[in-house]
Protein backbone atom coordinates (compact mmCIF):
# COMPACT_ATOMS: atom_id res chain seq x y z
CA UNK A 1 0.00 0.00 0.00
CA UNK A 2 1.43 3.26 -0.90
CA UNK A 3 1.59 6.41 1.23
CA UNK A 4 -1.12 7.86 -0.82
CA UNK A 5 -3.77 5.25 -0.43
CA UNK A 6 -3.01 4.75 3.48
CA UNK A 7 -3.77 8.64 3.40
CA UNK A 8 -7.08 8.34 1.12
CA UNK A 9 -8.16 5.23 3.58
CA UNK A 10 -7.17 7.15 6.77
CA UNK A 11 -9.16 10.11 5.60
CA UNK A 12 -12.53 8.05 4.61
CA UNK A 13 -12.20 6.15 7.78
CA UNK A 14 -12.55 9.73 9.69
CA UNK A 15 -15.23 10.98 7.41
CA UNK A 16 -17.35 7.55 8.13
CA UNK A 17 -16.24 8.11 11.71
CA UNK A 18 -17.84 11.71 11.81
CA UNK A 19 -20.97 10.79 9.31
CA UNK A 20 -21.42 8.23 12.34
CA UNK A 21 -20.80 10.61 15.10
CA UNK A 22 -23.39 13.08 14.12
CA UNK A 23 -26.14 11.07 13.55
CA UNK A 24 -25.67 9.44 16.86
CA UNK A 25 -25.63 13.28 18.24
CA UNK A 26 -28.82 13.74 16.68
CA UNK A 27 -30.83 10.34 17.82
CA UNK A 28 -29.69 11.64 21.24
CA UNK A 29 -31.03 15.36 20.36
CA UNK A 30 -34.48 13.98 19.69
CA UNK A 31 -34.80 11.75 22.06
CA UNK A 32 -33.80 13.77 25.09
CA UNK A 33 -34.02 17.58 23.21
CA UNK A 34 -33.61 19.71 27.40
CA UNK A 35 -31.74 17.79 29.33
CA UNK A 36 -33.70 18.05 32.87
CA UNK A 37 -34.25 15.40 36.13
CA UNK A 38 -37.82 14.92 34.49
CA UNK A 39 -36.83 14.13 30.94
CA UNK A 40 -34.11 11.91 32.85
CA UNK A 41 -36.81 10.20 34.61
CA UNK A 42 -39.20 10.10 31.69
CA UNK A 43 -36.60 8.19 29.71
CA UNK A 44 -35.46 5.57 32.26
CA UNK A 45 -39.56 5.14 32.35
CA UNK A 46 -39.64 4.30 28.43
CA UNK A 47 -36.29 2.09 29.07
CA UNK A 48 -38.18 -0.04 31.68
CA UNK A 49 -41.14 -0.37 29.80
CA UNK A 50 -39.09 -1.98 27.03
CA UNK A 51 -37.31 -4.76 29.24
CA UNK A 52 -41.17 -5.81 29.79
CA UNK A 53 -42.61 -5.03 26.54
CA UNK A 54 -39.69 -6.13 23.85
CA UNK A 55 -40.89 -8.90 21.99
CA UNK A 56 -43.49 -7.16 20.05
CA UNK A 57 -43.50 -3.12 20.00
CA UNK A 58 -45.93 -1.37 17.93
CA UNK A 59 -45.85 1.48 16.00
CA UNK A 60 -47.75 3.89 17.81
CA UNK A 61 -45.92 2.97 21.33
CA UNK A 62 -42.67 3.40 19.29
CA UNK A 63 -42.99 6.04 18.27
CA UNK A 64 -43.91 7.92 21.68
CA UNK A 65 -41.55 5.98 23.78
CA UNK A 66 -38.43 6.28 20.90
CA UNK A 67 -36.10 7.77 18.59
CA UNK A 68 -35.71 4.72 15.58
CA UNK A 69 -32.45 5.20 13.85
CA UNK A 70 -30.76 2.67 11.19
CA UNK A 71 -28.27 0.51 12.99
CA UNK A 72 -26.10 1.10 9.79
CA UNK A 73 -26.18 4.70 9.84
CA UNK A 74 -24.54 4.40 13.31
CA UNK A 75 -22.44 1.63 12.74
CA UNK A 76 -24.00 -0.11 15.56
CA UNK A 77 -25.83 -4.16 16.32
CA UNK A 78 -28.94 -4.00 17.74
CA UNK A 79 -31.65 -7.14 18.17
CA UNK A 80 -34.34 -4.68 17.40
CA UNK A 81 -36.06 -5.17 13.32
CA UNK A 82 -38.46 -2.89 12.07
CA UNK A 83 -40.81 -3.51 9.50
CA UNK A 84 -40.89 -0.41 7.01
CA UNK A 85 -44.88 -0.79 6.42
CA UNK A 86 -46.53 -0.97 9.70
CA UNK A 87 -43.61 0.39 11.41
CA UNK A 88 -43.79 -2.41 14.18
CA UNK A 89 -40.95 -3.11 15.95
CA UNK A 90 -39.76 -6.70 16.71
CA UNK A 91 -37.21 -8.48 19.17
CA UNK A 92 -34.75 -10.58 16.68
CA UNK A 93 -34.83 -13.23 19.67
CA UNK A 94 -38.19 -13.30 20.78
CA UNK A 95 -39.06 -16.36 23.52
CA UNK A 96 -42.04 -17.74 20.85
CA UNK A 97 -42.48 -17.00 17.44
CA UNK A 98 -43.49 -13.84 16.59
CA UNK A 99 -45.06 -11.55 13.76
CA UNK A 100 -45.83 -7.77 12.94
CA UNK A 101 -49.24 -6.17 12.74
CA UNK A 102 -49.30 -6.51 8.74
CA UNK A 103 -47.56 -9.88 8.56
CA UNK A 104 -44.65 -8.44 6.49
CA UNK A 105 -42.16 -9.37 9.20
CA UNK A 106 -41.71 -12.81 11.12
CA UNK A 107 -39.41 -13.81 13.52
CA UNK A 108 -39.54 -17.78 14.06
CA UNK A 109 -38.35 -18.94 17.27
CA UNK A 110 -36.38 -22.40 17.09
CA UNK A 111 -35.26 -23.90 20.16
CA UNK A 112 -31.36 -22.35 20.88
CA UNK A 113 -28.68 -24.55 19.02
CA UNK A 114 -25.34 -23.93 18.56
CA UNK A 115 -25.64 -21.69 15.18
CA UNK A 116 -29.07 -21.67 14.87
CA UNK A 117 -30.31 -18.43 15.51
CA UNK A 118 -34.30 -17.48 15.20
CA UNK A 119 -35.18 -17.16 11.78
CA UNK A 120 -36.51 -13.35 10.67
CA UNK A 121 -38.32 -12.30 7.00
CA UNK A 122 -39.46 -10.23 5.76
CA UNK A 123 -41.63 -9.54 2.77
CA UNK A 124 -39.92 -7.91 0.07
CA UNK A 125 -37.09 -6.99 2.06
CA UNK A 126 -39.19 -4.52 3.50
CA UNK A 127 -37.54 -4.49 7.06
CA UNK A 128 -34.16 -2.83 8.43
CA UNK A 129 -32.27 -3.27 11.90
CA UNK A 130 -32.51 -0.29 14.22
CA UNK A 131 -31.77 1.13 17.30
CA UNK A 132 -33.76 2.47 19.95
CA UNK A 133 -33.34 5.17 22.27
CA UNK A 134 -35.41 6.01 25.13
CA UNK A 135 -37.47 9.79 24.61
CA UNK A 136 -36.86 11.94 27.79
CA UNK A 137 -40.73 13.34 26.79
CA UNK A 138 -43.82 12.32 26.04
CA UNK A 139 -45.99 9.04 27.09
Amino acid sequence: MTPDQKREMKKRGKMIAEQRSAALHEALRQAIPNISTQALKMARANEAWLREHYEHIPASEALQRFVLTAAEKLGETSPFVECLSCHDVLHSYPRESTQCSCGGLTVTFRKPRRGRPPEVSALDKKAHTVVLRAKGLGK
